[in-house]
């Protein structure tokens, strides 16, 4: 397997660089002082190019049927907006919150300007393709960087325990199509990724998983614990293996191993914004329910992140993060790592 390094250093500029020494010089300062200090705009984008998903997964809130924001895909024109305004400071952009990314007929424009505008580019997908052939001819030659697929388990019958209405068979011909084309080109991208969220069901076939990883050429693995929500059930995907969760189980409920500290680099750090604009604190709110602000209808986007709105809730953070209820469930708060292993 390739190395897990990623070469961000060709996508520094003098600029980026100085914006990421004060991004962590504005959060050390805002520890100190307990007040928000942001001298900093995002090095990071969070950006939704949809919340359609073709999947039904159980513990999603957007497969198990929970977002009640309105649907729809990311515009290509919205896309470039964003980036013509934070590109200059940007290192990554992550192409993925709720939904399936590639569902977005305009992706593979939005990783080319971005890649034209010298940024990173990371897609999440489940990997469930239409049409395999043209979706892998088109990741290959569309400049992505890094492309994370979700494989939940190493055959049929476990991973469809989750991945409902998706097929094992589809996402191993999609991967084994992507890496055969970029080799044949000699491509050095994207940098194929296989993602297992732990769950009680595949727990046990974690070290297959690394197996099959090496064996269908992907450039690594990413074991994750799994988020869960209580009000879908927990009894089906709770790992039995506590140092596998995210949770213990006392008997009648589960609890979040994660302790909030009044404080989070990550709205510091990264700006996170849905398909129709909408500027969120973080990836956890999939809700969209703590509205900063629409970045679409602002003649400056990055107004927005200097704005009272998002200083109340950088205050929020530092003062009195227990009140906020997406951050307790949030993997920023645990005392374990949640991703249990690399390769």
């Amino acid at each position: 397997m390739k190395s897990m390094g990623f070469k961000y250093f060709k996508y520094l500029t003098f600029r980026k660089t100085l914006n990421i020494i004060n991004t962590f010089i504005s959060y050390g300062l805002s520890l100190v002082f307990s007040v928000p200090i942001v001298l900093n705009y995002p090095f990071i984008l969070t950006i939704e190019p949809t919340n359609f998903c073709n999947l039904s997964c159980p513990q999603c809130p957007s497969g198990a049927g929970l977002l009640k924001r309105k649907k729809g895909h990311l515009k290509f024109n919205d896309f470039k907006k964003i980036i013509d305004e934070l590109g200059k400071y940007l290192l990554e952009v992550l192409l993925y919150f709720q939904g399936e990314p590639f569902l977005n007929n305009d992706i593979f424009s939005m990783i080319n300007y971005a890649k034209e505008n010298k940024i990173m580019t990371t897609v999440n997908t489940n990997g469930n393709f239409t049409d395999i052939e043209r979706t892998a001819e088109n990741i290959v030659n569309s400049g992505l960087e890094k492309l994370i697929i979700s494989l939940d388990g190493t055959n049929e019958i476990t991973y469809n325990k989750y991945r409902k209405g998706g097929s094992f068979k589809r996402v191993l011909d999609g991967i084994q199509e992507i890496i055969s084309r970029r080799n044949r080109n000699n491509f050095p991208r994207p940098l194929v990724f296989l993602q297992f969220l732990l769950m009680k069901h595949n727990e046990d076939e974690l070290e297959e998983f690394k197996r099959l990883t090496g064996e269908i050429g992907c450039d690594g693995y990413i074991v994750k614990t799994v988020q869960i929500y209580p009000e879908l059930g927990f009894d089906e995907f709770l790992p039995s293996k506590n140092e596998l969760s995210r949770y213990t189980y006392d008997g009648e409920g589960i609890n979040f191993k994660g302790k909030v500290k009044n404080r989070c680099k990550r709205v510091w750090a990264n700006m996170v914004i849905t398909w129709d604009g909408t500027f969120v604190p973080c990836c956890f709110d999939k809700d969209a329910r703590y509205n900063l602000g629409n970045v679409f209808k602002k003649k400056n986007a990055l107004s927005l992140w200097k704005a009272p709105a998002s200083r109340k809730f950088r205050k929020r953070i530092l003062q009195n993060q227990k009140q906020i209820d997406i951050c307790n469930n949030c993997i920023e708060t645990l005392k374990i790592p949640h991703i249990i292993t690399r390769g």
